[in-house]
C-alpha cells in the first residue's frame, strides 16, 4: 500500500521525534499527545503495549529463538490462523506487506482480500487473502490460501516473532478487545463527516486528490489518521470522544 503522505516527516517537523506510545496515544519529544488512529495500519489495533504480545517475545528472546532455529512456533500460529480463518487451508508468515504480495503473485494468484484485525473480512469466496496481525512489530504480514498442489514457503520470520503474533491473534479473541457497536457509535457525530464507519475500520468520504490537505488537517488537531487514502483508518480502542473533538473543526 502506497503513502499518499509521508507520515514520518509530517509528525517530525510538527511535533518532533516519537518518544513512546501507550494504548492508543503517540508521545513525542515535544511533549504532545497525539491520537492515533492510524495504528499502524491496524497493526496496533489492540493497543500500543497492551495484551500478552511483548511479554512473549521478551520470554522468547530470552530462551534465544531470535534466529532461525527449528520450533513449534510456526505450528502454533497456523493453529489460531485456522481457528480465525476456516475457509483457508494454509498459511505464510512474511516481514512485510510487499513481500506477501509477492509470494501471492508468485504462486499465480491475483486476487485476494485484505483482512484487518478484529475483522473477519469478506473470505468466504476467496481463494486468498492478505491478514493484518494485531502486532505493531514492522510489517509483519500474513498470507492465507487455498491450493490443491503442495506449495513450498519459506518462512524467513524468526520463531520469537512468529510466537508473539501467535500471542497477539489469540488475545485479539478476547471480549476486552471487542468494543461494542454502541461504544463505536459514540464518536458518529465526529466522524461522519469523513468517512464511512465499517465496526472499527473507517473508510474515506474524501477524494484521493484531497486526502494529504486532510491528513495535514488532522496531524496540527492532533490526530493522526491513516496516511494511505486505499487503507483504512481505525477508530482507537482506548480513544474517548473528546480525542476526536479537533475534527469538528475541519
Amino acid at each position: 500500500m502506497n503513502q499518499n503522505v509521508d507520515l514520518n516527516a509530517k509528525v517530525t517537523k510538527l511535533y518532533g521525534y516519537v518518544k513512546r506510545a501507550r494504548k492508543c496515544y503517540i508521545y513525542t519529544e515535544k511533549g504532545v499527545r497525539l491520537t492515533d488512529m492510524h495504528l499502524q495500519g491496524g497493526r496496533a489495533i489492540l493497543g500500543w503495549g497492551e495484551g500478552g504480545a511483548r511479554s512473549q517475545l521478551k520470554d522468547s528472546l530470552a530462551q534465544n529463538h531470535s534466529g532461525m532455529l527449528p520450533g513449534r512456533h510456526r505450528n502454533r500460529l497456523n493453529r489460531v490462523l485456522k481457528e480465525l480463518f476456516p475457509a483457508f487451508e494454509h498459511f505464510a508468515c512474511f516481514f512485510d506487506y510487499q513481500s506477501a504480495e509477492l509470494f501471492l503473485e508468485k504462486i499465480g494468484i491475483e486476487t485476494f482480500s485484505v483482512i484487518f484485525p478484529l475483522h473477519s473480512g469478506d473470505c468466504e469466496n476467496s481463494s486468498a487473502a492478505i491478514i493484518i496481525p494485531p502486532f505493531p512489530f514492522g510489517e509483519i504480514t500474513i498470507v492465507a490460501f487455498n491450493s490443491e498442489n503442495p506449495i513450498p514457503v519459506e518462512c524467513n520470520v524468526p520463531g520469537a516473532i512468529l510466537a508473539a503474533v501467535t500471542k497477539a491473534f489469540y488475545d485479539s479473541k478476547s471480549e476486552k478487545f471487542q468494543p461494542t457497536e454502541e461504544a463505536l457509535r459514540k464518536f458518529d457525530d465526529k466522524i461522519g463527516r469523513f468517512w464511512t464507519r465499517d465496526k472499527m475500520l473507517l473508510f474515506p468520504k474524501i477524494s484521493e486528490k484531497d486526502y494529504p490537505d486532510f491528513f495535514s488537517e488532522c496531524l496540527h488537531r492532533k490526530i493522526l489518521i491513516s496516511p494511505c487514502f486505499s487503507a483504512p483508518s481505525f477508530l482507537p480502542h482506548w480513544a474517548n470522544s473528546g480525542d476526536l473533538k479537533g475534527l469538528l473543526e475541519i
